[in-house]
């Protein structure tokens, strides 16, 4: 009877530890998954403030560029002269080295 109870016990004790480190997979599961929609949230928040700022750059952008303040009248006005076509150099950007 005694080697009875004992393998009785013993598949018990199995049984609760499988039950227990279930039970801690589960939580761990839960919590990665907490994390996860924690950083989810962040980037999706980054995501549009990026998308605000960008909107409002184009707006200053488009604004700047068809903007009428920079007429010939306005440079005489404040004692600046028109450069002439051979004063104006382009540099046409590269892409940066990490970027290929």
């Amino acid at each position: 009877m005694t080697g009875r109870v004992m393998k009785t016990f013993i598949l018990g004790v199995l049984v609760v530890c499988l039950l227990t480190l279930l039970g801690i997979y589960h939580v761990w599961r839960q919590f990665r998954l907490v994390c996860a929609g924690g950083e989810l949230a962040k980037a999706s928040l980054e995501l549009e403030n990026l998308t605000v700022n960008n909107e409002l750059l184009k707006a200053e952008y488009l604004s700047l560029r068809t903007s009428q303040r920079f007429r010939p009248e306005l440079f005489l006005s404040a004692g600046m002269k028109q450069p002439a076509s051979n004063e104006v150099l382009v540099v046409k950007a590269s892409p940066a080295e990490g970027s290929r």
